[in-house]
């Protein structure tokens, strides 16, 4: 729950801990706060919803190389993987 508006109306009323993704500081700060403030509005104590950020880290001997790897990745990305997902 929480991709939509009605899932994000539900989780904010019931849920304990939320996962969420995002490739910018700035865009999850986005979302911590619509989560927060549509917990409020729930009236629930805003802070009582844990959220956890996923995040994909690239790795390699030289910022070159985790770069290459990065570009190779996104290569293969695409949003219908991403919505099977």
């Amino acid at each position: 729950a929480g991709a939509s508006p009605r899932g994000m109306a539900f989780a904010t009323q019931h849920t304990e801990g939320m996962f969420i993704g995002g490739d910018h500081p700035d865009k999850i700060k986005k979302q911590v706060d619509q989560i927060r403030r549509q917990a409020v509005e729930q009236g629930r104590d805003p802070e009582a919803i844990k959220i956890f950020v996923g995040i994909t880290v690239v790795t390699a001997a030289t910022d070159e190389l985790a770069q290459q790897k990065l570009d190779e990745y996104r290569a293969y990305a695409s949003p219908e993987a991403g919505l099977a997902h």
